[in-house]
């Protein structure tokens, strides 16, 4: 507490919400605490974000961590079309993979390692345009898959995989398994065809879902962008 009076001028009050202990009395109690959460009293909502103070830790990535932690909150009250409105975009692909990029950026992937490839253009575009991405072209895929698992094993985050589909796609298998196999963190972003044309014999149009197998610790299917979502 005399680290945070010393470097702040002001009261904090309800800085981070409700905290409280879990596990009971005794030395393996631990301090729980809602860095970021709501309170609802009414037709009031009450927001709170903070960020977790320990010994060592730097006065302006605190600030930058809360306000990235305010902003969330901040945006989903926006006029209830929250920051990423389609009329400010050239198609929903862009507003979609801009919106993608930046949470990855504020979640802690800060490095791109980016294949060739035109489904997956819009979110190399959205890489580029971010000032606080870093993207890294790399024209082979199983050579950018463990560029990222080097990446991640140096610094201990996840560096992030960006490629179009089909075969692109199975030639970072070898990378997910080292991955894996290592406890390295990698994330792999790929384009897909449209459900319509997979199994069509369309180039490029193959199963994608499931294709590493047990390998990642989660995969996710994410649906065709569209404008009735709120971003």
């Amino acid at each position: 507490m005399s680290l945070l009076a010393s470097l702040e001028g002001f009261d904090r009050g309800l800085y981070a919400g409700p905290f409280g202990l879990i596990g009971g009395p005794g030395a393996d109690a631990e301090v729980a605490v809602a860095i970021r959460s709501a309170v609802v009293k009414g037709d009031t909502v009450h927001c709170y974000g903070g960020a977790g103070i320990v010994e060592g830790s730097e006065e302006g990535e605190e600030w930058s961590e809360i306000d990235g932690k305010v902003r969330a909150i901040r945006e989903a009250w926006d006029g209830g079309g929250g920051r990423y409105q389609y009329e400010n975009f050239r198609n929903v692909n862009e507003a979609w993979s801009q919106g993608l990029v930046e949470e990855l950026v504020r979640r802690g992937v800060h490095r791109f390692v980016v294949c060739p490839g035109s489904r997956s253009s819009p979110i190399a575009a959205a890489i580029h345009a971010n000032p606080d991405a870093e993207g890294m072209s790399v024209i082979d895929e199983r050579t950018a898959g463990f560029l990222a698992v080097g990446a991640g094993r140096r610094e201990c985050k996840p560096t992030a995989v960006v490629t179009s589909s089909g075969t692109a796609v199975a030639n970072l298998l070898p990378a997910v398994v080292e991955a894996s196999m290592t406890r390295t963190p990698l994330l792999i972003i790929t384009a897909d065809r449209p459900s319509e044309m997979i199994g069509s014999g369309c180039n490029q149009a193959i199963f994608q879902e499931g294709i590493f197998g047990v390998y990642p610790n989660s995969a996710i299917e994410i649906e065709p962008p569209n404008e009735d979502t709120v971003l």
